[in-house]
């Protein structure tokens, strides 16, 4: 249930989206990054009432940088190129460097998009956030991010268990049995067409899990026997709890280094 929330209507189906990161041009310790030298050729405009961001993307042909750039339209094109600065009030979180700014924060990217997911979820939808592109193209950064940047997930369990506290700080509402919240995570690796449990401990007795077909369905515990669902599911009471499980996921995973990213997901 979804408590009291009081929050206007969500956009129904897909919503596409697109983020464009900084060059990596300079390393922390102020030696040449690998794109050091590389040109942005993105462009973004555009804007809707209600969005944050634009929604129009130009693409620059490098080669006829006179050309007329190509177009393309997005539900919501997020700007996090340039245009920032750190926070003072916030040591190491960015922010637009002005108000004519089009940065689009990792709070901005939250209450824009991953809010929407949340919405939707408590109000009873199977929801999904997708995210796609190359190695290094900055999806770990937008879904998880880093202290004090953190992305949509950790943003959205808090939000979660916040509106659980808030919603069930009314006494007689919990006596009468009207809200109830039950909070469980899961964290599944997809890789080389195996699926495996990131939630396991010990990650050397991590068993592949099966992957069945069941009614137009794929399902990765046997219909006829839960006990592979009922493995995967964490039960989670505080943030604090929830974190820790995606932390140890995170640690959990597969990663290689690529020429894009040195520790990118497989």
């Amino acid at each position: 249930r979804a408590g009291t929330m009081a929050k206007p209507p969500t956009p129904d189906g897909v919503i596409v989206a697109v983020r464009v990161r900084p060059l990596f041009a300079t390393r922390p310790d102020g030696s040449d990054g690998r794109e050091k030298g590389c040109k942005n050729i993105v462009q973004m405009d555009g804007t809707r009432e209600g969005i944050v961001g634009n929604t129009t993307v130009r693409i620059v042909n490098p080669e006829a940088p006179d050309e007329k750039p190509k177009a393309y339209a997005f539900d919501r094109a997020y700007w996090s190129h340039d245009g920032y600065i750190t926070d003072p009030e916030r040591p190491g979180y960015f922010i637009p460097d002005s108000p004519s700014s089009k940065y689009v924060s990792q709070d901005m990217l939250w209450k824009d998009l991953g809010d929407i997911v949340l919405n939707s979820a408590m109000t009873g939808f199977s929801c999904t956030l997708f995210a796609y592109g190359q190695s290094g193209s900055g999806k770990s950064y937008s879904v998880v991010g880093y202290n004090p940047n953190v992305g949509i997930i950790p943003n959205c369990m808090e939000a979660l268990f916040k509106l659980v506290a808030e919603s069930t700080t009314d006494d007689s509402a919990v006596e009468d049995g009207a809200i109830k919240y039950e909070v469980e995570i899961a964290m599944l690796e997809i890789y080389m067409d195996e699926v495996y449990d990131l939630l396991e401990p010990r990650k050397k007795d991590r068993q592949q899990l099966k992957v069945f077909r069941h009614k137009g369905e794929v399902l990765i515990y046997d219909p006829q026997d839960r006990k592979n669902m009922d493995k995967i599911w964490r039960a989670a009471k505080t943030y604090d709890e929830a974190e820790a499980f995606r932390r140890l996921g995170d640690a959990n995973r597969s990663v290689r280094a690529t020429g894009m990213n040195p520790s990118s997901s497989r």
